[in-house]
């Protein structure tokens, strides 16, 4: 029985440590202290990306949050869902992101977000999932001179085209 019992407070303990945030190193949290209160004008920081079933409404530790991630390739045919996006724009900065959808290599569908200064600024955009087959998020920041590319990801939208 005694061993039982050690052998779950082993289990928990595992299982509580992997789900623990890992600490930064001293120079990771330098660097990204340092891009928040002297970055301005570099450009935002895509954070996370991900593809939710819902967002958090309710005030609380779940407000603005992903709720139920959706692996890329388990999307169906008409499912509403949210690309939840999280990023990181220095002090005194804005940020102009364009969103795009795209399907068979042209753009479906976009959407523009402005960003202000913030270390968690999260937003959301309602993803298209009204045709069957491979898309590709792009998330674009438009400088005065360039376009920043800040991340993409693919997903897949099972079932029939209409």
């Amino acid at each position: 029985m005694k061993r039982t019992l050690i052998i779950i407070a082993m289990a928990l303990t595992a299982v509580t440590t992997a789900a623990a945030q890992e600490k930064p190193t001293g120079d990771e949290a330098r660097k990204v202290i340092d891009y928040y209160y002297q970055g301005k004008g570099g450009g935002a920081v895509l954070m996370d990306l991900q593809i939710c079933e819902g967002i958090g409404k309710e005030e609380g530790g779940q407000k603005n949050e992903c709720l139920n991630t959706i692996e890329p390739g388990k999307v169906q045919l008409g499912q509403e869902l949210q690309l939840w996006m999280n990023f990181l724009v220095p002090i005194d900065d804005t940020a102009d992101i364009i969103v795009t959808f795209s399907r068979k290599g042209k753009v479906r569908h976009t959407a523009n977000v402005k960003l202000t200064s913030a270390n968690r600024y999260r937003t959301w955009k309602r993803l298209p999932t009204e045709r069957a087959g491979q898309w590709t998020i792009s998330i674009l920041q438009e400088l005065a001179d360039k376009d920043l590319d800040l991340g993409s990801l693919q997903y897949t939208v099972a079932g029939n085209t209409p």
